[in-house]
């Protein structure tokens, strides 16, 4: 696969359709969003590894839910 400019991309973007553009955009947010998704999940492992090295324990959901008047 061969590499493209910033020039070509560029070219290539004001070449598609308006509908083109929607597909477009539409696939870009999606792809921003697995990825916030997946940052989220390797944070989200990373602090629960942290807390079991550390010995923490996780509070059971009801127990919150029960703290939080729910």
């Amino acid at each position: 696969m061969s590499q493209m400019t910033l020039e070509q991309v560029i070219a290539e973007v004001k070449s598609l359709t308006p509908a083109e553009k929607i597909e477009l955009h539409r696939l870009l947010e999606e792809l921003i969003e697995q990825e916030e998704d997946r940052l989220d999940l390797e944070d989200a492992l990373q602090a629960e590894a942290e807390a079991e090295a550390r010995g923490e324990k996780p509070v059971p959901w009801d127990e919150v839910k029960k703290g939080l008047g729910l």
